[in-house]
């Protein structure tokens, strides 16, 4: 990853840190593509924003354009090494119906969640996950 892209993916985190949760606008799969954005200066989450705002209509849309690995990969992020995350990559857990995805921040993750909003969490908090960066 580039210098600027990892700044401009910082700065993305510190705007977003202790936003409230907000489906189809941060919640996890959203700010994801949204991070992606930030850091490439792409379009990869113009199609699904503000396209849902219930838990029901996330699940709709997932039917609809696929779970947020398919959408990573569509965009470009490729399978990485887990225990080898770098600032950027995206890690993927299943959380029931969805795919929760979170953002590794030096050594971080970012994500969000509907009683906690925007956050920072450690690592260590997601026990099992994939791996994908952005070339």
């Amino acid at each position: 990853m580039s210098l600027d892209m990892e700044m401009k993916l910082i700065r993305f985190a510190i705007a977003e840190v202790g936003q409230p949760f907000a489906w189809g606008y941060r919640d996890c799969g959203a700010l994801a593509l949204r991070a992606l954005d930030a850091m490439t200066g792409g379009s990869a989450a113009a199609g699904i924003l503000r396209k849902y705002d219930t838990k029901e209509g996330a699940l709709s849309a997932q039917e609809r354009f696929g779970k947020i690995g398919e959408i990573l990969r569509r965009a470009g992020a490729l399978p990485a090494p887990a225990g080898f995350e770098r600032t950027g990559d995206f890690l993927l857990a299943h959380a029931g119906p969805f795919q929760a995805a979170h953002v590794y921040l030096h050594g971080k993750a970012l994500s969000a969640h509907p009683d906690h909003g925007v956050r920072m969490f450690p690592l260590r908090a997601i026990k099992k996950y994939t791996v994908l960066r952005v070339a």
